[in-house]
């Protein structure tokens, strides 16, 4: 078995995903399903299976857990495959813990293609030799978690707006994509590798707000608080007619205000900080250009929030979004521990 820095080297060196089939590796095809934030990193329609993988590490660490694992080629030559699965928050409550895998043990591994990343595939099942298959991702029919301790509750109080805990359901792609000049050269300079969640950096508004682990929203006089599990984020969405005045910097975050049209939230948030729209490099300006609108609402056991983006420095149109969220009073908002060291990619001490 060749030494883990030969491994690790190896995929860093990897060029290409795609060659002649393998003996040990069978590709499938499936309809896609709904997909976290948008399309997101991974194809879900380009689906593979790899047969008889010889795990080597299980890495159970935040914002995603990793599995090096290795198969046959046709030619009888080791290959070596990265398998990134769900954070360590959304495994825990899918009854998935850091004992899930050994170094050593062969299992079939069933998932689908990185849509840039060489031989890196999102996680969907895993089969081991006694029998047992675990289903390992969010729910391929509204692509929320399967949380073992989600249960859905009926609507009790018919004076309640939007205090409760929450589980994203997803949505569409952000709509009327027109990039300007500056986003096209912004875009194709991007590296994935730039993306600073992978440092365990949070990502700033919008995108902060669309992550699966949980989402808590606390009603005050003064103000609505959004406590997101993920990244350890928090908004504050001042309802008291305050505004931002001339000493308020920008942040990742933005400054928020908002005023209830009924029982909708309607909030307006500006000075932000250049940040990303979407893992893939889609750019946000920031500044006195960005503004950023929502509508939040609920109807029962839903929560839906509709957005609009203006920032004419990257994109011709108001950017539009809609997503749902799923009642989850039972879920309990937990730790979210990142620690960039552990996060790299396969970075370990000497």
């Amino acid at each position: 078995m060749a030494s883990m820095f030969s491994f690790l080297h190896e995929l860093s060196c990897l060029k290409t995903v795609r060659g002649a089939a393998a003996v040990f590796l069978a590709m499938t095809a499936s309809l896609p399903v709904p997909a976290h934030h948008g399309p997101g990193p991974f194809n879900q329609a380009d689906t593979i299976t790899l047969e008889e993988a010889v795990v080597e590490t299980f890495r159970y660490v935040n914002p995603h857990a990793l599995i090096a694992v290795r198969a046959l080629d046709e030619s009888g030559r080791i290959v070596a495959w990265e398998v990134e699965t769900e954070s360590p928050n959304i495994l825990r409550r899918s009854g998935v813990y850091a004992d899930f895998l050994s170094p050593g043990e062969t299992v079939r591994i069933e998932g689908y293609f990185h849509r840039t990343v060489p031989r890196r595939i999102k996680l969907q099942t895993v089969a081991f030799a006694d029998g047992r298959v675990a289903q390992v991702r969010r729910d391929a029919r509204n692509n929320t978690p399967l949380f073992v301790d989600l249960r859905e509750t009926e609507a009790t109080d018919p004076d309640w707006r939007l205090e409760g805990i929450w589980v994203e359901s997803d949505g569409p792609d952000w709509q009327n994509q027109r990039p300007t000049d500056a986003a096209r050269e912004a875009m194709a300079a991007f590296e994935v590798e730039e993306d600073p969640t992978r440092r365990c950096v949070a990502p700033g508004f919008p995108r902060a707000a669309d992550q699966p682990a949980g989402l808590e929203i606390i009603e005050q006089e003064h103000q609505v608080v959004l406590i997101y599990e993920t990244w350890h984020n928090v908004r504050r969405i001042y309802t008291d007619g305050r505004r931002p005045g001339p000493d308020t910097i920008g942040t990742r975050m933005g400054y928020s205000i908002g005023h209830w049209d009924e029982d909708t939230l309607v909030v307006e948030t500006t000075h932000l900080m250049p940040v990303l729209l979407t893992w893939d490099g889609h750019p946000i300006s920031g500044g006195g250009a960005t503004r950023i609108v929502e509508r939040i609402s609920r109807t029962g056991n839903e929560l839906t929030i509709d957005y609009t983006l203006e920032d004419p420095v990257y994109w011709e149109e108001p950017l539009t979004r809609m997503v749902t969220y799923r009642y989850a009073p039972d879920l309990e908002i937990v730790d979210y521990h990142c620690d960039p060291v552990n996060a790299l990619d396969w970075r370990y001490p000497d």
